[in-house]
């Protein structure tokens, strides 16, 4: 399913840990523009900022494609212990923080993965391979308001077990939402009007994305 949309309607999208250069029609907003890690309302301001995004992208029923990636990088081919630089706690979808936001256990029986093994010259670094855990469903099924707000709080002092790198598609408009830190989302859209539209209403928060464009 995953591999089918991107081949047959969204040809230019590459869900790579480079993000940002490996897609055209990209957009960063800047989630802690303006405010402190030391303020007391930094973890509030930031959720707010990324749910307000999420909504303007996503209603309720749209369909979507809720994709986890796990990285394997080159240096760690043919290595079996554990190592910084691969993710072999996340070898199976039984270890990814995954079913803490599905909201019907049902959802774990829909999870296929799609594998994609990388050139060097497609991202610039040494990542090897791709398995992208994904599982189709309604917005209404995710609860991304958990998933935001673990994300949010991650890196600053919490520690949830099995956070991962999260991308979720609108398969019915084509927008991909990606939050990685509290401190940015990243967005691909298929059209570049729908990308200006977001660009603008969230100017004050832009990553100023002209000098790419």
């Amino acid at each position: 399913m995953l591999k089918k949309y991107i081949e047959n309607e969204f040809k230019s999208l590459k869900l790579y840990p480079n993000f940002w250069s490996s897609n055209e029609n990209y957009l960063c907003l800047e989630l802690g523009r303006d405010i402190s890690t030391s303020d007391n309302d930094y973890i509030k301001v930031v959720y707010d900022r990324a749910i307000s995004v999420f909504k303007d992208l996503f209603n309720d029923n749209d369909d979507i494609i809720f994709v986890i990636n796990v990285y394997t990088w080159i240096d760690c081919i043919n290595r079996y212990e554990e190592s910084k630089c691969c993710d072999l706690y996340y070898s199976s979808v039984e270890n990814i923080r995954l079913k803490q936001y599905l909201r019907h256990k049902a959802e774990l029986k829909k999870v296929n993965v799609y594998s994609e093994y990388i050139s060097c010259e497609d991202t610039g670094d040494k990542l090897k391979k791709i398995d992208h855990y994904y599982v189709k469903c309604k917005v209404k099924d995710i609860k991304y308001g958990l998933l935001i707000e673990q994300i949010t709080k991650e890196e600053l002092g919490y520690r949830f077990k099995g956070l991962a790198d999260y991308f979720i598609i609108n398969t019915n408009k084509h927008y991909v939402y990606r939050m990685c830190t509290d401190e940015y989302i990243d967005l691909v859209f298929l059209n570049n009007e729908d990308r200006l539209k977001i660009r603008d209403k969230y100017i004050d928060i832009n990553d100023d994305q002209d000098k790419y464009y």
